[in-house]
């Protein structure tokens, strides 16, 4: 989200833990408030701001002025049951013409239970095809970097790029 706002862009989040919103924050040495929106918590600092709460509870309209979005780990923070819902959601609250930068994980999910949970690109295809047009960008092998994963025992980790645009 720094990287985001540096190149002179408003940020908004939407984050679940209270802990990762102030993290965010604090980590990055941002000067930040904190104030009641929309039965979320918003804290606001610098250009950017992150709504705490529940997405699902988000009001028609939350969305209405997002440009593009940037989803690193919500999508895969979800069993599938719950990924079907947030991408049902997300396909009818965001604006048509707001292009999505979608990362997910990949790796045998019978090694290890999630979150995160391995999502490939089948699974984008199948949940995003219906409203966008879905361009496969990049797939890096990333568990040299991950001994997390690697301790778990997985063998490879996949992370996959994708961008999804209106049809």
């Amino acid at each position: 989200m720094k990287w985001i706002r540096e190149r002179g862009c408003r940020v908004l989040g939407v984050e679940l833990s209270p802990i990762a919103s102030r993290d965010f924050f604090v980590e990055n040495g941002i000067d930040y408030a904190v104030e009641e929106e929309g039965g979320f918590k918003k804290y606001s600092g610098q250009g950017i701001e992150v709504l705490c709460g529940d997405l699902f509870a988000m009001a028609r309209g939350g969305f209405d002025n997002v440009k593009a979005i940037y989803d690193r780990a919500s999508y895969i923070a979800f069993d599938a049951a719950m990924r079907k819902r947030y991408a049902d959601f997300m396909c009818s609250m965001l604006p048509r013409e707001a292009p999505v930068l979608l990362l997910t994980l990949d790796y045998p999910q019978d090694l290890m239970d999630g979150p995160p949970f391995a999502v490939g690109e089948d699974e984008v295809r199948e949940r995003f095809e219906g409203r966008y047009d879905v361009a496969h960008l990049e797939t890096r092998d990333i568990i040299e970097k991950q001994p997390h994963f690697q301790a778990k025992g997985l063998p490879t980790l996949l992370a996959h790029a994708f961008r999804l645009r209106d049809r």
